[in-house]
């Protein structure tokens, strides 16, 4: 990241001074394990806007690359470098994009024990986000808790977050307790994966551990 550079108006500008977040990533740059990595990308073909596809919220190939409003037809050929050694790869992305899972439980702003494990439920897709974006095969979900509690963290330190894949035929997992504390706000999501690897996102929205109250149990702003 650190000598990763991004165009703009006024030339090219490094990477940290452009990004919003760029000061946490700069933190972090010296730290191999918690850096940031880019991957820059060279897009081979762009349709008219009359044909582009234009869906908020829908990702494509997770890793950072969530898509959101982007207009083009994807068909990327990305290069990264790290310890001197060059790779580069190819992928044709699809616009069949599914529907984001329906979440059951938690509910948005539940308050749930941190001695105990976590319930999290959603329903199976079997549906595109739009019909004209299908047919769609989910090959599995992810869910993603991370907390958003406003801590104060020491330099270098970051929220914990508890993430895992899930198979297909399930609709459902656990959180384990060992990941859960008192006094604590989660935010949580669930994704679909398409098997061409295009990913939908739902968010959760937040849930508590006590001693939180429901009235106090809300996204951080």
């Amino acid at each position: 990241m650190s000598e990763f550079t991004v165009m703009t108006d006024s030339g090219l500008r490094p990477a940290l001074d452009v990004l919003a977040d760029g000061p946490r990533y700069r933190e972090r740059s010296g730290d191999p394990d918690m850096q940031e990595y880019v991957v820059a990308v060279d897009w081979l073909d762009t349709v008219p806007e009359s044909n582009a596809v234009n869906e908020v919220t829908f990702g494509v190939n997770r890793g950072e690359g969530h898509q959101r409003d982007r207009k083009t037809r994807h068909r990327p050929r990305s290069k990264c470098e790290a310890v001197g050694v060059e790779f580069e790869g190819k992928a044709r992305l699809t616009h069949k994009v599914p529907a984001g899972p329906e979440i059951i439980t938690p509910e948005d702003g539940a308050i749930v024990p941190h001695d105990a494990p976590l319930l999290v439920r959603w329903k199976k897709v079997t549906q595109p986000i739009i019909p004209r974006l299908g047919p769609v095969e989910v090959v599995g979900y992810h869910v993603l808790a991370v907390v958003a509690t406003p801590d104060i963290l020491p330099p270098g330190k970051t929220n914990t977050s508890f993430d895992a894949d899930v198979s297909r035929n399930e609709t459902s997992f656990v959180i384990p307790k060992q990941y859960l504390e008192p006094g604590r706000i989660y935010e949580f999501e669930v994704l679909a994966t398409e098997r061409n690897g295009n990913q939908t996102i739902t968010e959760g929205g937040v849930f508590c551990t006590p001693p939180i109250t429901p009235a106090k149990c809300k996204k951080p702003e």
